[in-house]
């Protein structure tokens, strides 16, 4: 009977220690500018999501509504942005988007291919608000596909106030925000763990182009929508034939044949119109991080400047080259054009297999 008292004992103290020890962050979050129901930012109730680290459960920005802007920016400015926990899963793939409807439609500002995260805690990046950017209240969401572990999606989402830009009037065009590894998803990627590894990065320059239209406007594809058909104008009612009076008639002469109508010409149809082919202007923005420029960010306002000069020979989009004998810094070819991104602590160039 003591011996199974002192069992029970131990049992119950060895539970409370578990349950008092601290859980260690296991994935990453977003914590600045700081998402929905996070532990610095609680919703409307005081909901606080305290697993906010783990991979995205509904999509988008994990099913939570809007709340009050935590942060204020000009358009054409930057946010800082920085994330908690230790799981980094070998860095990855790395989208940062807006949204002014409501999360319908993610529009793409920046994207990070293969390192965004990968030099583990303490992570931070730059992001630029487009300067054509609508101005109102917005959705600014990171989302996050890991290059080694389980194929998951991670996603979280912060409710910001623009200033300036395009007006509240103003559109916001560019790449669509790209989803994979999530349950029903059409795309998958697989683990990336070495440089050599395919990461699916061709995925990316394949987004469709979507505008987004400032204060809740609606969203649409950058394709041209089909011409509507003609609507057939309604037949003008025939007059009525005037009454020939009758000939009269001519004894011994046999009377003149009917002469048969000629046959009216069939009613033209109308042609259909072929849509045009849309034009796509690829612009971007330069990027003083490790980043990948999207180049169709555009707004109905003023279109974009494209500050990046493509080489003369042209480059192998992703591909990577070294810069010296002992360089701090790589450059990555993006739309045609050798872009200089620095490396991350204690990295060096042939590690990325250039």
């Amino acid at each position: 009977m003591i011996a199974h008292t002192l069992l029970l004992t131990t049992t119950i103290i060895a539970l409370a220690l578990l349950a008092s020890a601290p859980v260690a962050d296991a994935h990453m979050a977003m914590s600045h500018p700081a998402p929905r129901q996070y532990k610095t930012n609680p919703g409307a109730g005081g909901q606080i999501d305290y697993s906010y680290t783990a991979p995205l459960g509904a999509y988008p920005c994990k099913g939570y509504p809007a709340q009050k802007p935590t942060l204020t920016v000009a358009a054409g400015s930057s946010i800082s942005v920085s994330f908690d926990g230790s799981a980094v899963h070998g860095g990855g793939h790395c989208q940062f988007a807006l949204s002014y409807d409501n999360d319908k439609t993610f529009v793409v500002v920046d994207t990070v291919i293969r390192e965004c995260l990968r030099s583990g805690g303490g992570y931070t990046t730059q992001v630029t608000i487009p300067a054509t950017a609508p101005s109102g209240p917005a959705t600014f969401a990171w989302s996050w596909i890991n290059a080694i572990g389980n194929r998951e999606y991670y996603m979280n989402c912060a409710d910001i106030q623009v200033t300036g830009g395009s007006g509240p009037s103003g559109s916001l065009t560019g790449p669509q925000l790209l989803v994979a590894d999530l349950p029903g998803s059409a795309l998958t990627f697989p683990e990336f763990a070495s440089a050599s590894s395919p990461d699916m990065s061709e995925a990316f320059a394949k987004r469709p182009v979507v505008t987004v239209s400032g204060a809740g406007g609606t969203s649409m594809a950058s394709v041209p929508a089909p011409d509507a058909p003609a609507v057939p104008a309604a037949p003008a009612p025939e007059a009525p034939a005037a009454p020939v009076p009758e000939a009269p008639a001519v004894p011994n002469v046999p009377a003149a044949p009917a002469t048969t109508a000629a046959p009216v010409a069939p009613e033209q149809q109308d042609t259909p119109i072929a849509a045009a082919d849309p034009s796509n202007t690829n612009n971007g923005n330069k990027r003083k991080h490790k980043k990948v420029a999207d180049p169709t960010i555009t707004s109905s306002a003023v279109p974009a400047v494209v500050t990046a000069a493509p080489s003369a020979s042209g480059c192998v989009q992703f591909t990577v080259r070294c810069v010296g004998t002992a360089p701090t810094s790589y450059d990555q070819c993006i739309n045609n054009a050798w872009i200089t991104r620095a490396l991350p602590p204690n990295w060096t160039c042939s590690m990325l297999g250039a």
